[in-house]
């Protein structure tokens, strides 16, 4: 034990080498948690950097929060003038499908396009090229097809094709109702 003067007194359990060696392995331990922690923010960081960068208009574009029927149609219409310029294009209808009483609420909307296309078997192969690398989710529920003229290699191909959007409510359409 060690004494000192006015009443201090001083009388480790450990002694001195042994809390050095407590010390480094504190110290060591220390070094691992700042290592970690190093690491931990250069990951959210690189999370921050890459969450500022997301495609969020790619995004919109593929599942957009509303849909218009014109902008779907002028967008569509532009895809096959694009992409199937030696064909015809015709009947395009447009509808909803209302799964309004449906149980399957999946958090979007689907909304339907019927048309023609008439053309040759290449032209319409490229079309769908062009359908599948479109920005845009195009699903093609049916397809048919029927020669023009007997023995021809021209046809007419039917088709029927969904596309999706969810049903949010946009702050926008919140003002105009007030």
């Amino acid at each position: 034990p060690l004494y000192t003067g006015v009443g201090t007194i001083y009388n480790p359990k450990n002694n001195v080498s042994k809390l050095l060696e407590e010390k480094t392995k504190l110290d060591g331990a220390l070094n691992i948690a700042k290592d970690y922690s190093l690491k931990i923010n250069s990951i959210n960081k690189d999370f921050i950097t890459n969450v500022n960068t997301l495609p969020v208009d790619k995004l919109e574009k593929i599942l957009p929060s509303s849909i218009d029927r014109i902008i779907i149609a002028y967008e569509f219409t532009r895809l096959v003038e694009k992409e199937a310029s030696k064909m015809l294009f015709s009947d395009l209808k447009i509808g909803e499908i209302d799964n309004s009483n449906s149980n399957n609420d999946k958090g979007y909307k689907v909304l339907t396009l019927s048309f023609s296309l008439t053309g040759s078997y290449e032209n319409m192969k490229s079309f769908l090229q062009s359908l599948e690398k479109s920005e845009r989710i195009y699903n093609i529920t049916s397809l048919s097809f029927a020669s023009e003229k007997e023995g021809g290699v021209i046809f007419k191909y039917s088709f029927n094709v969904e596309t999706y959007y969810t049903d949010s409510v946009k702050e926008a359409d919140i003002i105009n109702q007030n």
